[in-house]
């Protein structure tokens, strides 16, 4: 499952669909209030809570057990938040990694397991 970080949607992890699709389900999804979709409201469950909740809605709708989330940014916080609120009878792990990005920059990554 890819997250996608601030002012972005779905279309920014295109790329990593093609290395990870041939061995893996793939699913990119865009987070409310991101994307070119209309608010339903002015914004007011704009947070990190409503999108942790609705990515644990989501995963849970997928009813296909633990899942591996990797997101960044934005995304990163709202997963790992997500992660800190186990499923009912399910434990999640959070794992943060910096990748080299450009010159001396570095890309904080973070893989969710939510499920055991």
């Amino acid at each position: 499952m890819f997250v996608h970080g601030s002012m972005t949607d779905h279309r920014i992890r295109d790329a990593e669909r093609l290395a990870v699709a041939d061995r893996y389900r793939y699913i990119a999804y865009t987070q409310r209030y991101f994307g070119s979709t209309r608010w339903h409201d002015e914004g007011q469950s704009f947070n990190q809570s409503t999108h942790a909740a609705d990515l644990s809605a989501f995963i849970k709708g997928l009813d296909a057990g633990p899942v591996h989330v990797v997101a960044w940014s934005y995304g990163g916080s709202v997963a790992t938040l997500a992660a800190t609120q186990p499923f009912k009878g399910l434990g999640s792990g959070v794992m943060e990694i910096a990748l080299p990005y450009r010159g001396n920059a570095f890309r904080v990554v973070y893989a969710v397991q939510i499920g055991a």
